[in-house]
């Protein structure tokens, strides 16, 4: 990543850019656009950025966001120019107080076809500071954000520009010395939109079928992580996952079939697929790798909403026969639990 900083005019304060080019398409920043649910907001930010604590989007100024369905998968392209105002939380190394800022965020398809998602701080009334009540200060942001341009055949150049006030207590050369380390943000992207493409290949090379969009989820040694899906009472819907190198534990709430309600460890390096039926409300994966004490997990993994309660059939997002597949799934989808057992010798 190049890294380039200059002084603020009349300021003390850092203007940071960093830049970086990589193999790829602008269709590949479906996940970057326009996102509006808390989840998906907060996986994105986490895997970006190490500082991220939170986020919210507070309203929708103009546009429409990404549509998704009820696991994830887009059903429908933003409507750009994209205006949200949206809530972030930071962490900071103590004993620096939290930062949390405010922010209006645009998206939109430049003329040059090029992609932007600008930022800058605003004031709202629903965001009142946390500094009162001793949880954090609030920062100010200038204009910065993303720049994304496709520079030749199946390259992507990323730009990122950060202009921060830490406010609070923190004197400038603090500030300065630490903010370059936002740059490093590219290079973040860049290595996120790396593992998705290779977890696509991987799934496609171990016989997956399935071709809505790979999830790709990071779950630290000793931690769990939990996905949330909406679906309505008697939807069906299909998944497929794997691991490299180390197992990882899963359970599923809010799902008919009693056997994923029971966490239990799939084996690495092999393909785990099946069929849930919705509760009514919401499912909760819980992707569970609290038994691990050193060792983090990176999980691919690709859903599809099979059929809807009263028999709409959404499968035809699926290659031919993949649809008929799936609905004789059901039986087996004690299957892709079963081998966990049969991973024993491969856990960590």
């Amino acid at each position: 990543v190049e890294i380039c900083t200059t002084k603020l005019e009349g300021s003390d304060l850092m203007l940071v850019r960093g830049r970086t080019r990589f193999p790829g398409r602008l269709s590949l920043l479906h996940t970057w656009r326009a996102q509006d649910s808390h989840d998906e907001l907060c996986t994105i930010l986490s895997n970006i950025d190490p500082q991220f604590v939170d986020g919210r989007t507070v309203s929708i100024v103009s546009g429409k966001p990404t549509r998704r369905d009820g696991v994830f998968n887009m059903i429908g392209e933003p409507e750009l120019p994209f205006l949200a105002i949206r809530w972030f939380l930071y962490d900071a190394p103590w004993p620096v107080w939290k930062r949390d800022l405010v922010a209006l965020e645009y998206n939109v398809m430049h003329e040059d076809g090029s992609f932007i998602q600008a930022s800058m701080s605003v004031d709202v009334p629903e965001c009142p500071s946390l500094e009162p009540a001793g949880l954090a200060v609030r920062a100010a942001l200038g204009p910065s954000g993303y720049i994304w341009r496709e520079v030749g055949d199946n390259e992507l150049e990323l730009t990122y520009c950060i202009e921060i006030d830490m406010k609070g207590s923190l004197p400038n050369w603090v500030q300065n010395t630490i903010a370059p380390e936002q740059a490093l943000n590219a290079a973040r992207i860049r290595d996120n939109l790396f593992k998705i493409v290779a977890g696509e290949q991987l799934l496609n090379k171990a016989g997956g079928k399935l071709t809505s969009q790979v999830a790709m989820l990071d779950i630290a040694a000793g931690n769990k992580q939990y996905v949330n899906a909406i679906l309505n009472k008697g939807d069906q819907f299909r998944y497929e996952f794997m691991t490299k190198e180390n197992d990882i534990g899963l359970s599923i709430e809010g799902v008919d079939e009693t056997e994923y309600h029971t966490m239990r460890r799939f084996p690495p390096d092999t393909l785990h697929t099946g069929v849930c039926t919705a509760s009514g409300g919401p499912i909760t994966f819980i992707w569970d790798n609290s038994y691990s004490t050193w060792t983090a997990k990176t999980v691919y993994g690709r859903n599809l909403i099979v059929t809807k309660a009263g028999g709409a059939d959404e499968s035809k997002a699926t290659p031919e026969g993949d649809a008929a597949d799936a609905a004789g799934a059901g039986a087996g989808a004690g299957a892709g639990s079963g081998d966990a057992a049969a991973g024993a010798g491969a856990a960590e």
